[in-house]
């Protein structure tokens, strides 16, 4: 009855709109676009209309390509209609950065005589990190924070930032997190709670797992071991997958799983009434503030248990998520647990169990008469001032070295050139080979060939990247700081039996690159066992991991039934 009295493509302004409006609230984003490109053709100069019909357009879980091109028409067909709107200009900023864009949608963004609104400051500020302008992005956030300070997508952006290049006031952090979970919690009602009595403590558990990144992504090389080792006697293992991007990786994992969601086009609130309908006891979160992560899912509490881990190396500041999976090197006893709002539970000995990729080369023998070569293959977001002049130090104290910097970003010109006059300015560029990485993941890894020594970020360490030099062969130098973001590299190494190469100082780090580059017989060593080593070591040990997580996830469940 509803479709019937939608209006035909002869109608008038309004009811178009309305139709509009009305299908986009349910969910059907073909039909909305049809009354919005019906709306352009009944009034072809009004700017809104052109306007509306980009976002209808592209503000859809993964549009087309066909539909994304038309989306920029219009957007564009509405800058050239009038003065333009902070929508208008939003919208075709935030479709330049997602087609990667960056400095086309930075200058639109920086020319527009349009008012800063929130969501143009977050777009923008998203456009500057992606062009390696990240203390750029970080005060812009914070003049849209102060204007807008109940906007949670501000503040959320602002941590995100601020992750990778380091607060001045170690206190900053906490304080953003609970103040956006706070925010959060505002416009996200819980559900009505269901209490575990203690007749529940020893039933076989619902255990759901919520994650946009259940595909070709580096989460997944950290879940997928966890799938296939928790005990399906104790548990039910429930994955509820929020991207709209699924692959062969998805596939695998939906194999490792009882129960498989595809949620990408359920809102927060429909998501957590599906999770309490599946009687969900145990939620973990693996995204948190990340790219896609549902705070607003994990406020409504739709299990009486829940937890983030593995996806982001902070507190959700989610007052109803229970409990933060860590282990005693990322995050040691002590003062810092006070800052969290999750409980903080602590694996041993270290928190991940990787899956290294299936088709990953064999190691290469590294001809010790050529130059020592470092690299680092982490994303450039985490790469900053102070890690460049670390770097600098250690090609210095090591005559003849070079350093290989491959990340995706170098693609583009502007950020390449960008990285370029940084190292020009320490005088590096003449010793630094700036790399692009291969579409393959065989092939990215068989770059590590090019490699001795991996040096890591700060104070953003790698995860991913730090386990994949391993395998590779490829020893990881790594400078231990405070916080969980600091430390992950360290736990890795403590895990494969070698913490030594984790420095407690900018000195000792120095000292620890140029250390292992001056024994070529030791690094050809380290690069003929490393492999080995990490295959016995507790990173590859899938069942006593999955056997770690199962008990801590029992004895969290009897916790909270009250034993």
């Amino acid at each position: 009855m509803l479709q019937r009295a939608f209006p035909k493509a002869n109608a008038s302004l309004p009811h178009l709109t309305v139709a509009c409006a009305v299908y986009q609230a349910m969910g059907r984003p073909e039909q909305a676009a049809y009354y919005a490109r019906q709306a352009t053709r009944v009034a072809p100069a009004d700017a809104d209309m052109w306007a509306n019909l980009g976002l209808m357009l592209f503000g859809v879980p993964a549009p087309t390509a066909a539909a994304t091109r038309e989306a920029e028409s219009a957007y564009r067909k509405a800058l050239s209609l009038g003065p333009p709107t902070s929508n208008t200009v939003t919208g075709l900023a935030n479709l330049l950065l997602h087609q990667r864009r960056f400095a086309e949608g930075e200058s639109l963004c920086r020319t527009a005589q349009v008012p800063l609104t929130a969501a143009l400051a977050a777009t923008y500020s998203s456009l500057l990190a992606a062009l390696w302008r990240t203390d750029e992005a970080v005060a812009t956030l914070r003049a849209a924070v102060e204007a807008s300070p109940t906007d949670p997508a501000l503040v959320q952006a602002l941590i995100v930032n601020l992750q990778v290049t380091g607060p001045a006031d170690p206190l900053e952090l906490p304080r953003l997190h609970r103040r956006l979970g706070g925010l959060v919690e505002q416009s996200a009602p819980r559900l009505p709670q269901r209490t575990p009595h203690a007749t529940d403590r020893d039933r076989r558990l619902v255990v759901g797992f919520v994650s946009p990144d259940l595909r070709r992504h580096s989460v997944a090389s950290f879940v997928c071991p966890l799938f296939k080792a928790l005990d399906r006697a104790q548990f039910e293992v429930r994955a509820y997958s929020t991207s709209p991007h699924q692959d062969e990786v998805s596939a695998l994992l939906r194999r490792n799983v009882d129960g498989w969601v595809d949620a990408s086009r359920m809102s927060d609130h429909a998501l957590a009434m599906h999770i309490a309908k599946d009687r969900v006891d145990i939620l973990i979160d693996l995204a948190g503030l990340s790219q896609g992560g549902r705070l607003g899912l994990l406020a409504r509490k739709p299990a009486p248990l829940q937890g983030t881990y593995c996806g982001y190396p902070d507190t959700t500041g989610v007052s109803s998520v229970d409990i933060r999976i860590v282990d005693a090197i990322t995050d040691p006893p002590g003062p810092a647990d006070a800052l969290p709002t999750e409980r903080l539970v602590r694996l041993a000995p270290c928190f991940l169990c990787y899956q290294p990729p299936t088709d990953a080369p064999d190691i290469e023998v590294r001809d010790q008469n050529l130059p020592v070569i470092f690299g680092t293959f982490n994303t450039l977001r985490k790469v900053n001032g102070r890690t460049l002049d670390l770097w600098h130090r250690v090609l210095e104290r090591t005559p003849g070295s070079r350093l290989f910097i491959k990340a995706l970003d170098l693609d583009l010109p502007e950020v390449a050139s960008r990285l370029r006059s940084e190292l020009d300015r320490r005088g590096l560029g003449t010793r630094v080979d700036v790399l692009t990485p291969p579409k393959a993941v065989r092939d990215h890894l068989a770059q590590y060939a090019l490699v001795d020594i991996a040096l890591d970020t700060f104070p953003y360490h790698g995860t991913t990247t730090t386990c994949e030099a391993l395998w590779m062969g490829v020893p990881v130098v790594t400078l231990t700081g405070e916080v969980h973001a600091s430390r992950v590299s360290t736990s890795l190494l403590h895990a494969i039996g070698h913490g030594h190469w984790a420095a407690r100082s900018e000195d000792e780090y120095v000292a620890l690159a140029t250390s292992l580059a001056s024994d070529r017989p030791v690094l050809s060593a380290i690069r003929a066992g490393l492999r080995d080593e990490f295959r016995k070591s507790p990173l590859r040990n899938e069942h006593a991991f999955g056997k770690e997580f199962g008990s801590m996830l029992r004895a969290e469940w009897s916790r909270m039934c009250g034993e």
